[in-house]
């Protein structure tokens, strides 16, 4: 690239400026920059530019505005313009050209796209000068060579009328055959140099004069046509094998281009080659002034912009198809960065405009975890294999949300072949990813339920085998008391067995209760009573863990209407998790491997209570979130806390440990549905479960229930 070769790049966009001046510059341009119309004028009037890259939509004076003054101005008229918007239609475009643009190229460009244009139009300005160059030289050759032959012609008839002054006019006359030499030379130089500067110009041109003779055509013309010049001798030829039926039209188009005084842009021709395929050809033109014999002559350019048209056209159906689609489409360069995200993409991740998502990575429109499996795997595997899909995860800008999305992927490539980059057709499956997910908690709920109706059965055998004999203790210890003189030793033997089968029966007979799994009709019950029923299914359990049990539980509590089996449920499984938190936190016995189960009367509702408590503990779960759907019911409440000692919640799991699933115990000791149920049943008494819990310290489950939840009896005995 020659360092004399000046561009002028004019933007009100900073930033776009300033990427257009480093494009440019890296080929080796020397680039000056305008952020305005009017210092774009001044600056092409002071030191005129070999080209003017020039942004249509700007504030003051806009682009077209611009274009027109350079045009009308002698310094400037000549420097070539390219036209650059992200925003123009049809008409602003044939507008522009009108007004005397050179080529115009869409935003955001390509920079092949941008550098090929201005290559282009820095030839064609280089051929244009040189044509002007060599047809102004001709003109003055050819005035030069009038004057000869006037001066010739007055001193052949001064030689005649002054015959005594020979001498001295033949020596006149041999000075005048030798300057007029010299002019023949020139000219015939010139003409050689125009002439060899016509055809081996890389772009078709055609010199024509009025009449219809075409006096040169390139050789470029020929090669791209394959018309020899044999048959290119008149404009009528051409017009007769380029466009048949539609000559006359053209050939009108033709003769109006002997009356110009100025170059003129044609626009697009579609034509026919001589292997039969047609071809899209821009036209321009320029007048070079007349012949000797007065014919006047013109010089045709043309530029083959089919592939142009044809991309053109795609990109364009494509962008009506992405533009209406409510499916996420998108397509990105090599370096994975977006060049176009449609508007139901934009809207799906929650970014504001398509300029923004353009300037997100794509690697970042998914989360952490996935971005190396994006970048190093799945879309290098599209690149080579030309097409993918995966179901993955996209992230919601403003919301952080995780957006379940059928990701389509397919490698995008250019007219040669070679891959430019990706685009996707994606479509958001975050509500089927739901659906699938509550089906499967309903599932693993449905095999629980059916492994506890199961145990339950077992329970009920077990239950009438040990019942037999426990009532065959209970009434031989009876008789034996009977007989047994009071006070002695057999009869405090006796009564000790009757209090220890009872509470052998009492034991069965609320593992029974708990096992069964009918729908129990809701009623008035005592918190103390459940409390007491649980703890006699697991006092063996944490005595044998070495686990210290402290329960404050006043007896003028108030009944709660609710399902006291249920309730069960939850309890067995709040000491259970506190059972596990503490075994892992304290293998063997230590003063602090305690549970701490205490029932109080809520002075507030639970939202009024929650509410203060979040704000004075942040390890507590914003109890908002577990009520938001619940009208929670006026009155009185009570809350049953669980609390131990174990290890705390960490920070990262506390908004998860009520999801189906979720567990941090190994598979073969919990499924991940222990809290997620408790939840729904505690929901279903209209109260909320949650929880405080301080990471090294310790956890404390509250179970707060209000005493009259609404329901009515007739409910409760369907439910």
């Amino acid at each position: 690239m020659s360092d004399e070769t000046t561009i002028l790049a004019v933007d009100d966009s900073r930033e776009a400026l300033a990427m257009l001046s480093a494009t440019l510059t890296k080929e080796g341009y020397r680039v000056r920059t305008a952020d305005s119309g009017e210092l774009a004028l001044a600056s092409a009037g002071a030191h005129p530019p070999d080209l003017i890259v020039l942004d249509v939509r700007m504030e003051g004076l806009d682009g077209l505005e611009v274009c027109r003054r350079l045009k009308a101005d002698v310094r400037t008229r000549s420097i070539p313009v390219i036209l650059l918007s992200a925003f123009a239609q049809t008409d602003e475009w044939i507008a522009g050209l009108q007004l005397g643009a050179a080529d115009y190229v869409n935003k955001p460009f390509r920079t092949e796209e941008l550098l090929r244009r201005v290559k282009t139009q820095l030839a064609v300005r280089r051929t244009e000068l040189s044509l002007v160059h060599q047809a102004e030289s001709l003109r003055e050759a050819n005035q030069r060579l009038q004057a000869e032959i006037e001066l010739r012609r007055q001193s052949e008839e001064s030689l005649r009328r002054e015959l005594e002054r020979a001498e001295r006019v033949r020596s006149t006359m041999l000075s005048a055959l030798e300057d007029r030499k010299q002019a023949e030379a020139a000219l015939q130089e010139s003409e050689a140099r125009f002439r060899r500067a016509v055809l081996d110009s890389p772009f078709p041109i055609l010199l024509h004069a009025e009449g219809g003779q075409i006096l040169l055509a390139s050789n470029s013309w020929c090669e791209i046509t394959g018309y020899s010049r044999a048959e290119l001798q008149t404009i009528e030829d051409w017009t007769e094998r380029a466009y048949g039926g539609r000559k006359k039209l053209v050939q009108a188009d033709i003769d109006a281009l002997y009356l110009l005084e100025g170059r003129k842009h044609e626009g697009d021709y579609a034509i026919r080659i001589k292997d039969g395929t047609t071809r899209i050809w821009e036209f321009s033109s320029a007048p070079l002034g007349p012949l000797p014999d007065g014919r006047r002559l013109v010089i045709s350019m043309a530029l083959d912009v089919t592939e142009r048209r044809r991309l053109e056209e795609e990109r364009h159906r494509f962008f009506l198809l992405a533009e209406s689609s409510s499916e996420f489409i998108g397509m990105c360069d090599l370096d994975m960065q977006p060049l176009y995200v449609n508007p139901a993409g934009v809207r799906m991740v929650g970014l504001p405009d398509m300029a923004a998502a353009c300037r997100v990575k794509v690697q970042d429109y998914f989360f952490p975890e996935d971005q190396a499996f994006i970048a190093n795997e799945f879309f290098p595997r599209v690149l080579r294999e030309g097409h993918g899909d995966v179901e993955i995860r996209l992230r919601h800008f403003q919301t952080g949300e995780p957006l379940w999305f059928y990701y389509y992927l397919f490698s995008v490539h250019d007219a040669s072949g070679k891959a430019i980059g990706w685009a996707t057709v994606s479509r958001d499956i975050s509500e089927r990813k739901r659906l699938e997910e509550e089906r499967r908690a309903l599932e693993a709920q449905l095999r629980q339920q059916q492994r506890l109706e199961a145990i339950g059965t077992l329970a009920s055998g077990i239950a009438h085998e040990i019942n037999n004999p426990i009532t065959g203790i209970m009434n031989y210890a009876q008789l034996i008391g009977d007989t047994a003189s009071e006070g002695s030793q057999a009869a405090a033997y006796a009564m000790e067995i009757v209090r220890e089968t009872e509470r052998v029966a009492t034991i069965v007979r609320n593992l029974l209760q708990f096992a069964r799994q009918e729908k129990q009709a809701h009623s008035p019950a005592r918190i103390p009573d459940i409390i007491e029923q649980t703890l006699s299914l697991v006092h063996a359990v944490l005595r044998r863990d070495q686990i210290t049990l402290s329960v404050e539980v006043p007896e003028d509590l108030p009944s709660v209407k609710c399902r006291s089996q249920q309730l069960q449920q939850v309890l067995m499984n709040l000491l259970t998790n506190a059972r596990d938190a503490l075994n892992e936190r304290y293998p063997g016995y230590h003063e602090d491997k305690t549970i701490r189960i205490t029932v109080r009367e809520l002075a507030d509702r639970p939202e009024e209570a929650g509410g203060r408590r979040q704000e004075a503990e942040p390890g507590t779960l914003n109890l908002q979130s577990q009520i938001a759907d619940l009208k929670s019911p006026e009155g009185r409440w009570l809350r049953i806390t669980v609390e131990d000692h174990g290890n705390g919640i960490p920070p990262e799991i506390r908004d998860r440990i009520f999801d189906p699933f979720f567990t941090t115990k190994p598979k073969e000791r919990g499924t991940g549905l222990g809290l997620s149920i408790s939840h729904g049943i505690v929901k279903e008494h209209r109260g909320v479960l949650h929880f405080e819990t301080v990471l090294g310290e310790g956890t404390a489950f509250h179970l707060d229930l209000p005493v009259d939840n609404g329901w009515r009896v007739e409910e409760g005995k369907d439910q």
